[in-house]
């Protein structure tokens, strides 16, 4: 007989977000989405060795090795944009080091921040969006999200999660994580 499961000290619990209620000022809503991403663009000193974007960028240039130029990086619940600008802006200066070709980032929501997006995309040519709402749970074939967006013919999808699954209750994240399962190629 093996041991028993360990026990939960805090088990998980679901509450909504302020900043999500359509009642909340989008004036508001868009302060709180810029200080979730300075969580990921700053390091804490002594505890942090480099920023999160960084290390995620680091993490998966080690992991996917040459295979990293393979895929295309679609931000699934991505908001105002959060970290993907710089993980984007990261992996492709440590691919250009390489002699690399850069990889494309895109970014989609179930609703769609158009303008803030069209700001960042401005600033990158490797970072697209998709205009139309994206659910995580039920995902577009990867023909239907990515067409029209450039660079991203014959390549896998990666799905990023940055900032999302505190949106989901149990029930969705299990939904999100079987649609991933079954319409992607992989997912941080």
């Amino acid at each position: 007989m093996g041991s028993p499961s360990p026990r939960v000290w805090l088990p998980r619990r679901h509450y909504f977000e302020v900043a999500d209620q359509p009642w909340f000022p989008q004036f508001l809503r868009e302060k709180v989405q810029d200080y979730l991403t300075l969580g990921w663009i700053n390091k804490f000193p002594i505890i942090q060795p480099t920023c999160p974007a960084a290390l995620v960028a680091r993490i998966l240039s080690t992991i996917l090795g040459p295979r990293v130029s393979e895929y295309v990086y679609v931000d699934f619940a991505s908001g105002a944009g959060g970290p993907t600008p710089y993980i984007e802006g990261f992996l492709n200066a440590e691919l250009r080091e390489q002699g690399e070709k850069d990889v494309q980032f895109v970014l989609t929501d179930i609703s769609p921040h158009v303008s803030a997006w069209t700001a960042i995309t401005k600033k990158s040519e490797n970072i697209s969006y998709v205009s139309q709402s994206v659910d995580a749970t039920n995902a577009p074939s990867t023909e239907t999200l990515l067409k029209g967006i450039p660079g991203t013919k014959n390549k896998k999808v990666m799905r990023l999660f940055s900032l999302a699954f505190h949106h989901f209750d149990d029930d969705l994240a299990a939904k999100v994580l079987e649609n991933t399962t079954e319409t992607s190629d992989g997912f941080w």
